[in-house]
């Protein structure tokens, strides 16, 4: 059977594939910040980055502030790298609070992707679409025992192994 997922990731993969925006400026710097938008359900769907270009490379960090208000939330540490025309590959790691009674327990994830940049909106509005695979490495704190990422069964490899897309739309300005 085919899961609406599959069908949802296709058709924006193949979207993304087509575009053909101008290229960037690999020489240039600038500052960013707007709203990231995935359909992880491990994480909220709508957060907050921020971040710094300079030249191919983008340092970012993405903030759960809804998160703040019952003390679940994510933050995320990505570095993207511009590898062609419009194209960028990037990696990080994202940490999760969880609250546990009147603890917190800490999940560690592994996050890679791939992104493609999409034409642009307005002047200095950019739209990033892309695929990203988070990693659930462990979960610890709590007062519990360290959960660390399985491979033994599908179950396990399914909780353990997420894909999602995301969308990023941001303001930027030189600097």
């Amino acid at each position: 059977m085919l899961d609406m997922r599959w069908v949802v990731m296709t058709f924006a993969w193949s979207f993304v594939s087509t575009v053909s925006p101008a290229a960037a400026d690999p020489c240039e710097r600038d500052w960013h910040a707007g709203l990231n938008m995935r359909t992880d359900f491990g994480a909220r769907f709508f957060r907050a980055d921020a971040g710094v270009r300079l030249g191919r490379l983008d340092l970012i960090a993405v903030l759960d502030p809804l998160g703040l208000r019952n003390g679940d939330y994510d933050l995320d540490a990505l570095v993207r790298y511009e590898s062609g025309r419009h194209w960028s590959i990037w990696g990080g790691a994202r940490v999760s609070v969880v609250p546990v009674g009147r603890d917190f327990q800490l999940h560690d994830k592994l996050l890679v992707g791939v992104s493609g940049l999409m034409p642009p909106l307005f002047d200095r509005v950019r739209v990033h679409a892309g695929l990203e695979l988070a990693i659930h490495m462990v979960a610890h704190g709590a007062g519990l025992p360290a959960a660390w990422v399985c491979v033994d069964s599908i179950e396990c490899r399914r909780d353990h192994f997420v894909f999602s897309l995301f969308s990023r739309v941001e303001y930027a300005s030189a600097f």
